[in-house]
Formats: structure tokens, C-alpha cells, sequence
């Protein structure tokens, strides 16, 4: 399970994107991406006032559904991702424990 589920990313306004959305505010509607296991890593626009605890609930898809196939793959880049970081932290861990015990 990746640590990532759930999590929506927003972007800046600045986003390499052709178009900009108005939700039904109006406002500027943001640009994010969910991870979860359904949608892992697709984008959608949704109401620009969601840090204001206002929301008029606009959504919409901004890119289509990925194939089975498709989430697979992202999916096992992740783990992969996620066990890298994970290896980088216990080969420093493990550098920090030898410096200790080599000071003892």
C-alpha cells in the first residue's frame, strides 16, 4: 500500500495546462492530483475556495481513466520509488550508528 493514497496535490496557477477552470463561485478552480487506488495519479479541477472552508463542489475530471494496465505500472514505480527512499534512510541510519559506535 503506498503512503501516497488519498493525498491530493495542488499546483500552482502556473501549471502547464492549455486551459484554466471557473467553478460555480466563481472562482479559480484548482488543479490537483489524488492517489488512491482507484484514480492513482490522475488530475482534476475542483473548487478554488477549498482552503477558505468554502466550497460550491465543483469537480471535474481533467484527465481521462487510466487502463488497468496502466495503474499497475504506476503503481509498482511507486513501490519502487517508496523503497528507494526507504533504503536511502537505513544506509544513512546505518552510517549514523557506525560514526557512534566508532566515537565509542
Amino acid at each position: 500500500m503506498s503512503c501516497f493514497v488519498g493525498v491530493k496535490i495542488s499546483y500552482p496557477s502556473n501549471i502547464n495546462v492549455s486551459h484554466q477552470k471557473i467553478c460555480r463561485c466563481p472562482a479559480q478552480a484548482s488543479l490537483k492530483t489524488i492517489f488512491n487506488d482507484e484514480n492513482f495519479g490522475r488530475r482534476f479541477w475542483s473548487c478554488g475556495k477549498y482552503k477558505q472552508n468554502v466550497n460550491c463542489g465543483f469537480f471535474e475530471w481533467e484527465d481521462p481513466e487510466m487502463c488497468p494496465y496502466g495503474r499497475r505500472v504506476i503503481h509498482q514505480l511507486q513501490e519502487c520509488l517508496e523503497k528507494i527512499d526507504k533504503d536511502k534512510v537505513d544506509q544513512d541510519e546505518l552510517a549514523m550508528l557506525r560514526e557512534k559506535e566508532r566515537m565509542l
